[in-house]
């Protein structure tokens, strides 16, 4: 009864209700300094990872959410020590904001949702982290693998599911200066810069992928050690 009344209530008060979820859950954590928008962190790009965006008829919203997002990942600077949150960086994806419906995996299965696409933006983000040396403290991958060889924009295992409220990608600042990135959406593809004033080592990050019968699983090795190891279910048709 409570999701359901939930779940009817217009997109703003919603979104104002899981904030304050959000900020409760983390209330008494205070190991967490968390960085904020604040007008554009001036840092030169460093490093630079770009994916594929299919054309599809969700794509144009794609386009439409990854450049909201964008505006407000390039006026945060996360200083060392500090925590970049998704949730918090880019708010929640609404109506009222300006974001658009998109395609997205709702409860298992490929549906239209407000903020549809910005899990492309996440995904990236974490493949920066993780080669960057950021200490990840939050990521939850997808349930289910709904791309085949043709539609894949990224290696199975580099993905970050981002739901406002629910599940957020999470990393420190674990370098000994200041960080930020830089995004820029074309028609065709989406780049995303880690932006630093001194070099930042890049590691070597592989996403290494064993098909089984119903199921894919996937290695994540970093420098030649094994981090994660982690098992998507393959949709029908996939």
């Amino acid at each position: 009864m409570l999701r359901r009344l939930f779940r009817a209530l217009p997109d703003a008060p919603r979104a104002r209700l899981l904030q304050a979820r959000m900020h409760a859950r983390d209330l008494l954590r205070t190991d967490l300094r968390f960085a904020r928008p604040d007008g554009p962190h001036g840092l030169p790009p460093c490093h630079d990872w770009t994916q594929v965006i299919h054309e599809t008829p969700t794509a144009e919203a794609k386009r439409h959410n990854l450049r909201l997002a964008a505006d407000t990942l390039q006026r945060t600077r996360i200083a060392p020590g500090e925590v970049f949150s998704f949730a918090r960086v880019v708010g929640p994806p609404i109506v009222s904001r300006g974001f658009r419906a998109g395609r997205t995996l709702v409860g298992g299965e490929v549906a239209a949702s407000i903020g549809g696409g910005l899990c492309q933006l996440s995904g990236l983000l974490y493949v920066a982290a993780l080669e960057c040396s950021l200490e990840i403290l939050e990521r939850h991958p997808h349930s289910l693998d709904i791309y085949t060889d043709t539609t894949r924009f990224a290696p199975l295992g580099a993905d970050a599911t981002v739901v406002y409220g629910h599940r957020d990608l999470r990393f420190r600042n674990t370098l000994d200066q200041p960080i930020g990135f830089a995004c820029e959406v074309d028609t065709g593809q989406v780049t995303l810069a880690l932006c630093a004033s001194r070099p930042v080592v890049r590691r070597s990050v592989a996403f290494v992928a064993e098909s089984h019968a119903s199921h894919t699983l996937v290695t994540t090795v970093v420098d030649g050690e094994v981090i994660l190891q982690q098992s998507y279910q393959r949709a029908a048709g996939a």
